[in-house]
């Protein structure tokens, strides 16, 4: 898959989603590109989750001529789940050959409007691209509640459990290195909520109170002292601070 730089300059997936790494697959075809996201997720967002996987991935197939195959891994409570996107599918979906629907602006625009990705920047144009792409411009989306905790432990953390309680309702997410290692002292982790996080709607303007867990080397997880109230609006960041250590208690700030 030749380099190219313009896949979807907008699509903005990471906002949803959080980071991930990259694996390749281009020695033989069908060519894929597998995507291992970082941030653990709740299996009461599953359907939605997978829902939206999907709509990406059919436009990375009609945008990446060579591409063949999206496959996506990530942790659903705690287990490891695959899903897998086909051109194939991807046609279905489309109602065209998905590699045509990449070369024909009128067949893109039918298929943005389907998947109601809305923040998609139309390109018009088909390109031979290396899968890698370009996740640097991360502007918020409206229908997400993005939650960056700095991480200040005193000691190595190997996950973190965000609560997010706006009364009855609650959201929450968990985080972790997907090697097993320890989160780097310093650092940003981000947590993504959605929508579907919640059993009932979250209007903006809802007071909400926010806690945290960790999970030590040898998986016990402890509470945060601390809490954090504020009044949550959609595609709003609101930054944390994790300090502390095992011994002393672990502290949440704002």
């Amino acid at each position: 898959m030749p380099a190219n730089g313009n896949i979807v300059n907008a699509l903005n997936m990471t906002a949803y989603t959080g980071g991930f790494t990259n694996e390749l697959q281009t020695s033989v075809e069908p060519y894929s590109w597998k995507m291992i996201f970082q941030n653990s997720f709740s299996s009461t967002r599953k359907e939605a989750f997978e829902e939206r996987l999907k709509m990406y991935a059919y436009v990375f197939l009609a945008e990446i001529g060579n591409l063949n195959e999206v496959i996506y891994e990530y942790q659903l409570d705690g287990e490891t789940v695959t899903l897998s996107v086909t051109s194939k599918e991807a046609s279905e979906f489309a109602g065209a050959e998905i590699k045509k629907v990449g070369t024909d602006i009128n067949l893109f625009e039918e298929l943005v409007r389907r998947t109601g990705l809305s923040n998609v920047v139309l390109g018009g144009v088909s390109v031979e691209a290396n899968a890698q792409v370009d996740v640097s411009d991360r502007h918020k989306t409206e229908d997400v509640l993005e939650f960056t905790v700095v991480n200040y432990a005193e000691d190595d953390v190997y996950g973190i459990s965000l609560n997010v309680e706006c009364g009855s309702v609650s959201g929450q997410q968990s985080m972790s290195e997907a090697d097993g290692k320890a989160l780097q002292s310093g650092l940003n982790v981000n947590f993504q909520l959605i929508q579907e996080d919640f059993a009932a709607e979250i209007k903006d303007g809802s007071a909400a109170v926010i806690r945290l867990s960790v999970m030590d080397r040898d998986g016990i997880a402890h509470e945060v002292q601390g809490q954090v109230y504020a009044d949550l609006y959609w595609g709003s960041d609101y930054r944390l601070n994790l300090s502390g250590n095992s011994n002393k208690g672990y502290l949440l700030e704002q």
